[in-house]
């Protein structure tokens, strides 16, 4: 029994003592080249984390490439600060910093100690958030040949693969999504009139009667307009119950006499001499006065009343001209906010009874280019009637949507109102189809920096997105944005994607 347990601590000690003994000997006696690479890859809340490191060898310094991609726009993750550690055998190891890092391609070194299996945490740190990635079940090996040969074994690969290297990717219209079922079902084509949302729109007027006075002489409709921008002067010294100079005289007057009261009462409290309720009323009275003699004093001067604008935006419409004589709470202009707008799109009245399964809607840009969804522009469907208008023979839907297409109010613009059938397919984006001598295929994502060129079976499609019906499974990753730049890079075959990269 004796030489039982003596043997189990032998083989264990010779075990645990290899790691670091097997290393030495191939340090000293193998010139094989060893350039095989770990990649990993994961997705946070806001971040594409692609990781291209050197095996792990206990006691070996190793190079850990760490590319951060923004998932708003695909493009290089430029204002963070990226920190990596190796848990290995209970023990943390902190990765350190390589000056080779640039925006987005983060380069770190670390030396593990210890074999057997680690977790590897990246953490990325911005200015607004702190988010990290982990990556289990990887392994400390105890020497460059085994590593290799284990790296070498899990790399990705696939006969119809292309490389596309992160730093490609970054400088193109790039993106990938995820495949899933969507209803695809019919679509109506229609122009749309662009308008301001009401709560985007003010009408500047006047608050006395008075001759004109337009301050800038360049403003014409659509000019732009800063919130505060003073646009219209007013004089009124010429009417006698609308003179300013007055008007503010006794402002004056009133606050003083308001304030001589506050301290009056309020010195009285401090005897009992006067009630809370008094003391109320007196600083009611002294906080009015206060605010009409600062609104007098901040828009006249001179006799006249200076009108703004209380939001920034550009000028939809001048209703007055210089010098004209206006009366109080005439129309001088509107000026309407340029984030939000409204658009009203007429369909035929035979679509009246699918009013209910719309299921969406697309802007068709002048360019030619690709629909725009709602979701794109942060958009919504505000109502969509059960009827037609009366003396039409169309139904209305109004969207609402961020103006960053730069649409004029008053023109039209044409979309595209999207109608569910009720039933649940894959379905792909339009930008995602690559087609090559009749057939069609898509780019699915091995790893951030490898693609295969997949040919896949359409169905039916809403101009937009198109239903699969072979080729593809729901949860793969596609290229949504980019596809033939993809498909141009297949020459280079199944080279490696990070060859480019430095060590």
């Amino acid at each position: 029994m004796y030489i039982k347990y003596l043997f189990i601590a032998l083989f264990s000690l010779l075990i645990l003592g290899g790691c670091s003994s097997e290393n030495r000997h191939n340090d000293q006696g193998s010139d094989h080249e060893h350039n095989a690479t770990v990649n990993l890859y994961t997705y946070t809340a806001s971040y594409e984390v692609y990781v291209v490191a050197d095996p792990f060898v206990s006691g070996h310094e190793g190079h850990i490439m760490v590319h951060v991609t923004r998932l708003s726009d695909f493009k290089p993750a430029d204002k963070v600060e990226v920190s990596a550690s190796l848990l290995v055998g209970g023990k943390k190891i902190i990765a350190k910093k390589h000056k080779g890092s640039t925006p987005g391609l983060y380069i770190l070194e670390l030396t593990p100690s210890g074999c057997g299996e680690a977790t590897l945490s990246i953490n990325i740190k911005s200015a607004d958030t702190d988010q990290s990635a982990t990556f289990t079940k990887l392994t400390v090996y105890k020497n460059e040949h085994e590593a290799d040969e284990a790296a070498k074994a899990q790399a990705d690969s696939h006969p119809n693969s292309i490389a596309f290297p992160k730093e490609k990717s970054w400088n193109t219209d790039f993106a990938t999504t995820i495949v899933d079922y969507q209803d695809i079902g019919s679509n109506v084509r229609s122009m749309a009139l662009v308008e301001p949302v009401p709560s985007g729109e003010r009408t500047l007027a006047a608050t006395v009667a008075g001759k004109v006075t337009i301050l800038d002489p360049h403003l014409a409709i659509g000019s732009p307009i800063a919130a505060g921008k003073s646009l219209f002067r007013i004089d009124a010294s010429g009417v006698a119950e609308g003179d300013m100079k007055l008007r503010i005289a006794d402002a004056q007057a009133e606050y003083a006499r308001a304030k001589r009261e506050y301290d009056r009462i309020n010195a009285m409290m401090a005897d009992k001499l006067a009630t809370a309720s008094e003391l109320s009323q007196a600083r009611a009275d002294y906080e009015r006065a206060a605010a009409l003699l600062s609104s007098l004093r901040k828009n006249f001067g001179g006799g006249a009343q200076s009108v703004a604008s209380p939001i920034a935006g550009f000028l939809r419409s001048i209703d007055v001209t210089n010098g004209q004589w206006v009366e109080a709470g005439q129309p001088l202009a509107t000026v309407t906010s340029s984030s939000m707008v409204q658009l009203t799109a007429r369909i035929p009245s035979r679509y009246s009874a699918d009013m209910k399964n719309i299921s969406g809607a697309m802007i068709l840009t002048a360019s030619g280019g690709a629909p725009i969804s709602l979701n794109e522009l942060n958009g919504r469907i505000l109502s969509h009637a059960s009827g037609v208008e009366a003396g039409s023979a169309m139904v209305p839907v109004v969207m609402e949507i961020t103006n960053s297409l730069d649409l004029i109010p008053g023109t039209y613009v044409e979309t595209m109102i999207r109608f569910g059938r009720g039933k649940q397919s894959i379905a792909i984006p339009r930008s995602a189809i690559v087609e090559e001598m009749g057939s069609t295929f898509v780019m699915v994502q091995i790893n951030p920096e490898l693609f295969e060129k997949r040919q896949v079976e359409l169905g039916t499609t809403d101009g937009y997105f198109y239903e699969v019906t072979s080729g593809l499974r729901p949860g793969e990753r596609i290229v949504s944005k980019g596809a033939p730049i993809v498909k141009l890079s297949q020459g280079a075959g199944t080279l490696d994607a990070h060859s480019g990269h430095a060590h």
